[in-house]
């Protein structure tokens, strides 16, 4: 999985909200491309990433509104950040639980982010 994480240059990643963090499977991948000599290395002056050139899209979903603020998208953002990805742009369908009633606009909006993000993507 490692190799295959640095041998591409765009990261499309989807996940919901569970309790305010990740998915264990996702937590799990996350955990195996951080690899110590290939992803990132060690430097007199603190770590360095390694999987730089990278492009990365987070996409999640989460019943109630957190603005980017949720532990998830930090903890995502902040490692791929690490790890040297050059790009992360967050695409956040949020609030639908909150607010059933604005489903369709939350949607919409989602779908429009998605489109711009996807043409410079």
């Amino acid at each position: 999985m490692t190799q295959q994480f640095l041998d591409t240059d765009k990261l499309v990643i989807a996940n919901p909200l569970w309790n305010l963090g990740l998915p264990s499977k996702l937590k799990n991948w996350l955990d195996t491309i951080c690899v110590a000599g290939k992803t990132f290395k060690y430097t007199d002056h603190g770590p360095v990433g390694l999987a730089t050139g990278k492009n990365a899209v987070h996409i999640q979903s989460a019943g109630g509104n957190y603005a980017g603020h949720d532990f998830a998208t930090q903890y995502i953002s902040g490692l791929l950040t690490f790890l040297g990805v050059t790009t992360v742009q967050k695409i956040a369908i949020e609030g639908i639980d909150y607010a059933p009633e604005r489903h369709d606009e939350i949607m919409s909006a989602a779908i429009t982010d998605a489109k711009q993000i996807a043409e410079k993507f």
